[in-house]
């Protein structure tokens, strides 16, 4: 059976990095969504390596069938040259969710970070001029 898509994406890319506005109950059909979205639309505007920061409304809250998909999309976009992910939220949650289910330990090649401000994970994802404006 198949179910509409449930909760709220908005995305785009400014300056080599991808920004997402996430809200709302995410179901598998929106978590499937989101996939086709960064595969077809967003992938091809970016540079690597390009850099993430998720906004994650108070909300935000994938299901359990979503969860596995969500992981697979990050794991896919650091093959595709996503090394830093940073994500703002305020909902502890949310945040535990996050950090716990959707996103893959830290590694060499990746690192993801939780912030309280937009302007303290931009900070931090072009601190070190790895994440750079190198959009097409």
């Amino acid at each position: 059976m198949s179910f509409d898509s449930h909760g709220e994406l908005n995305i785009w890319v400014q300056d080599n990095i991808v920004y997402l506005e996430a809200s709302g109950g995410w179901n598998l059909e929106k978590a499937r969504e989101f996939t086709r979205t960064i595969n077809e639309i967003i992938f091809p505007q970016l540079t690597p390596p390009f850099g993430v920061v998720g906004i994650l409304s108070d909300d935000w809250m994938p299901t359990a069938d979503a969860i596995p998909h969500l992981h697979e999309a990050t794991r896919i976009a650091i093959k595709a040259g996503m090394v830093k992910e940073a994500y703002v939220s305020s909902s502890a949650i949310s945040s535990r969710v996050t950090k716990s289910f959707v996103l893959p330990p830290d590694c060499h090649q990746y690192q993801s970070r939780e912030f309280s401000t937009l302007e303290a994970a931009l900070t931090w994802l072009t601190e070190d001029d790895v994440v750079s404006a190198r959009s097409q």
